[in-house]
């Protein structure tokens, strides 16, 4: 994956997966081709979002991350994941558990700041 998931692999933790992140599926609004092959945690949720849920995923669980005082975490904040489609990365959008693919040749990610988290390997 690169250098979040090297760092991440040098002291012993990994970078998460999707569903470790969200319970999101690859289906109605904001889904189409840019998040085919996600695969988020189980119980699922009814589209390409979280659908709260207690052990169905990080964001999922604790919901928007700004509601927390001192979570360090925007309304522009992505999430590298170390599951990918060919090449291309996935990324999870913590405010809705949103999935999507990373191409950098799009300019869509412009105000966006890039994050991972760490997960025990």
């Amino acid at each position: 994956m690169g250098i979040p998931n090297q760092l991440h692999r040098s002291i012993g933790y990994s970078v998460p997966q999707v569903k470790d992140l969200t319970n999101a599926v690859c289906s109605g609004p904001w889904s189409a081709d840019n998040c085919q092959g996600a695969i988020g945690a189980i119980p699922s949720s009814t589209g390409n979002h979280y659908q709260r849920r207690i052990n169905a995923g990080f964001f999922t669980e604790w919901g928007y991350l700004t509601n927390y005082i001192g979570a360090g975490t925007g309304h522009y904040y992505l999430y590298w994941t170390r599951d990918q489609s060919g090449s291309e990365q996935f990324i999870v959008y913590p405010y809705g558990g949103d999935v999507y693919m990373y191409n950098p040749a799009i300019n869509f990610y412009e105000p966006y700041s890039f994050y991972a988290l760490c997960t025990s390997s």
